[in-house]
């Protein structure tokens, strides 16, 4: 078994969540530079394109977006609106 892994942030913080069902993970040190994550869609689908980006903005103005980050102890990383083409 592992006795150490480096991890995107939201992973380590389910690892460590699960310690308390007997896995013996803690997370050591903050969150550095959180990165955009996306949603890879075919660019000449412009349809999908602009439904996911009104959707993902929906989730974030009802709060829902919020909710789910608290669930999963991942809110250091949030965006406060999609964008298409966000990455650096």
């Amino acid at each position: 078994g592992a006795v150490a892994g480096v991890n995107d942030y939201p992973v380590a913080v389910d690892l460590a969540r699960k310690a308390d069902n007997g896995n013996a993970f803690e997370i050591v040190g903050e969150q550095v530079d959180a990165g955009p994550f996306g949603i890879a869609v075919n660019k000449d689908n412009k349809e999908l394109t602009a439904a996911l980006e009104a959707a993902v903005n929906a989730i974030i103005e009802d709060g829902t977006y919020t909710k789910i980050l608290e669930k999963w102890g991942a809110e250091t990383g949030a965006v406060d609106k999609a964008v298409v083409n966000g990455g650096k």
